[in-house]
C-alpha cells in the first residue's frame, strides 16, 4: 500500500493528498462509490439532542481516537490514550473508549478531549457498549469477564465471569437487551456467547468462527461478527449455525471492530491488514469505499459512529 503524505505537509495540501490517496489506493475507491457512501451517511435523520454526524476511529498506532465527518475528512483528534481497542457511543452522543493498556474505560462528551468519567481497574479492557438506559458493559479480554456499571457510576454493580470463553473481544446488546459476547474457546475456535441480562444464563450460540473480534446486531437481530483470522465479516441469524451472508472476501482482510451508521444502511469495518476502514452498503454487501488509516496496524481499529444505530 502507498504512503500518506507526512504530517509536516501544510494542512491544506495534506488534506488534498489524503483525499486523492483514498480514491486511488484501491480500485473500489471510485468517486462514484465515495459519493454514494457520503450520500447514504448524510441522509440519516438527526439523533436526540441533535448530535453531530461523526465517525470515530481508534487506530492502535497513535494512542488516540481520530474524528471524521461524513466526507471522511478528519476534523478532530483525542490524544493521550494508552492502547485503545473497542469504542462506542451512547444515546446522547458521548464517546466511550476501552483504554486497554491503562486498564480503564474513558467517557468523553462530544467535542471534548478531556474525559468526564473514568471506569478504572478493568484488566485488559477490550470492548464497551452502552444501553439506552445508560448502563455500561465492558468486556475484559482475559480473564474473560463483563463489568456492568449503572449509569453515571464508577464502581461496577456486578461482574460476570464468562465460564465458556478463554477471552472476550467483543460484545453487543441484542433486541431483547441481552448480551452477545465474542471470544475464543480454544485454538482457532471462536464462538458467540449469550448472556441473559435478567436471567444471567450463559450458553454458547451456534456458529463456529476462527477468531471473532467485534460484534454488532442489525435491525433483524442478526449477529454481525468480524472474524479476524477468517478475514471477513459474517452475519448469523439468531439460532443459526451457518452465516446467512458474508461481507468481504474471506482471507482478504483482518477485520477488527465494526459499527453501523444511524440508519444501518452502512457498516464500517476496521481492517488491520491493510490499515484502513472498509465501508459496506449493508443491504447489498457491496464494498463502497476504503478509507486509509495509516496507524491502524497491530490490533487495528476501534470504530464508532454518532448518532449511533438504535439498540
Amino acid at each position: 500500500m502507498g504512503r500518506l503524505p507526512p504530517k509536516s505537509c501544510p494542512l491544506a495540501i495534506r488534506l488534498v493528498l489524503i483525499s486523492l490517496f483514498a480514491l486511488c489506493s484501491t480500485g473500489l475507491g471510485s468517486a462514484a462509490s465515495t459519493f454514494r457512501a457520503q450520500r447514504l451517511l448524510q441522509s440519516a435523520p438527526a439523533a436526540r439532542n441533535a448530535v453531530r454526524d461523526l465517525i470515530y476511529l481508534a487506530p492502535t498506532g497513535c494512542n488516540c481516537v481520530r474524528v471524521y465527518d461524513t466526507h471522511f475528512t478528519q476534523v478532530d483528534e483525542i490524544p493521550g490514550l494508552d492502547g485503545p481497542r473497542g469504542i462506542a457511543t451512547d444515546a446522547d452522543g458521548n464517546l466511550w473508549v476501552a483504554n486497554n493498556l491503562a486498564n480503564d474505560v474513558l467517557a468523553f462528551h462530544q467535542g471534548s478531549k478531556k474525559p468526564y468519567l473514568t471506569l478504572g481497574a478493568i484488566p485488559n479492557a477490550f470492548a464497551v457498549v452502552v444501553g439506552d438506559d445508560g448502563t455500561v458493559y465492558v468486556a475484559a479480554y482475559s480473564p474473560a469477564t463483563v463489568y456492568v456499571y449503572a449509569s453515571g457510576t464508577t464502581k461496577p454493580e456486578r461482574t460476570i465471569g464468562l465460564k465458556f470463553l478463554q477471552d472476550a473481544s467483543g460484545l453487543a446488546l441484542d433486541a431483547n437487551g441481552d448480551l452477545i459476547v465474542t471470544g475464543n474457546v480454544g485454538v482457532e475456535q471462536g464462538r458467540m456467547l449469550f448472556v441473559g441480562a435478567r436471567s444471567h444464563e450463559q450458553r454458547l450460540l451456534p456458529g463456529i468462527l476462527a477468531s471473532p473480534y467485534g460484534i454488532v446486531v442489525d435491525g433483524s437481530n442478526d449477529r454481525v461478527v468480524s472474524d479476524f483470522d477468517n478475514g471477513a465479516t459474517y452475519v448469523f441469524a439468531p439460532g443459526a449455525s451457518e452465516p446467512s451472508r458474508v461481507l468481504g472476501v474471506p482471507r482478504a482482510a483482518q477485520p477488527t471492530f465494526s459499527a453501523f451508521n444511524s440508519t444501518r444502511t452502512l457498516l464500517f469495518v476496521g481492517d488491520a491488514l491493510h490499515a484502513e476502514l472498509d465501508v459496506f452498503e449493508y443491504a447489498t454487501g457491496k464494498l463502497l469505499e476504503k478509507v486509509p488509516e495509516y496507524q491502524a496496524y497491530g490490533y487495528g481499529l476501534g470504530v464508532a459512529t454518532s448518532p449511533r444505530a438504535p439498540l
